[in-house]
């Protein structure tokens, strides 16, 4: 299995890959934590990927290149941030996205590229907040946009194939919560 590393804002590093185990200590450390079951919020944060692919086009064709990675990086995460809204999951921290992923992948219903691919969209959008002229030359916007296309298709896809089991949980939850 292969293993995703990244930086916390605090410095700490995170990684994902490293199983059940990680993503309790990110509930118990309250990087990530229980919400309430979104299928409407998850679809509008898909919506919103779509919107920020459009966006990036836009930008790309403009010559605007360094906005269009970052427009990239929002159909990002936004797509990955869609299926913890409707798992009822918050992230403290767009860092924690991708180990939350890997939940998927270790239940084979996600290939272990996709959490990756978000991992390293993440240290691009790092580097064009915060380093001084970082500026993406075409091929790379360009690249952004096509990796962008094919990330949020495929988060749709497993939206979709995911979709009837979780939907029993939530109405399951629900007749539990009844009293």
């Amino acid at each position: 299995m292969s293993i995703i590393k990244s930086t916390a804002p605090d410095g700490e590093n995170i990684s994902a890959g490293d199983g059940l185990d990680e993503l309790e200590e990110l509930f118990q450390n309250g990087m990530l934590r229980k919400i309430n079951p979104s299928p409407l919020k998850s679809a509008l944060s898909i919506k919103e990927a779509k919107l920020r692919l459009e966006e990036a086009k836009l930008n790309l064709k403009s010559g605007i290149f360094r906005s269009s990675r970052i427009s990239c990086y929002m159909a990002f995460y936004h797509a990955a941030r869609s299926i913890l809204l409707r798992d009822g999951v918050q992230e403290e921290n767009p860092h924690y996205l991708a180990p939350y992923l890997m939940k998927y992948s270790r239940e084979g219903l996600l290939e272990e590229e996709w959490p990756e691919l978000f991992g390293w969209m993440l240290n691009l959008h790092h580097q064009d907040l915060y380093h001084f002229q970082a500026i993406p030359s075409p091929e790379d916007a360009e690249l952004s946009l096509s990796l962008g296309v094919d990330f949020v298709g495929r988060i749709k896809i497993l939206l979709e194939e995911t979709k009837s089991g979780k939907r029993a949980f939530i109405k399951q939850n629900a007749a539990e919560r009844s009293y």
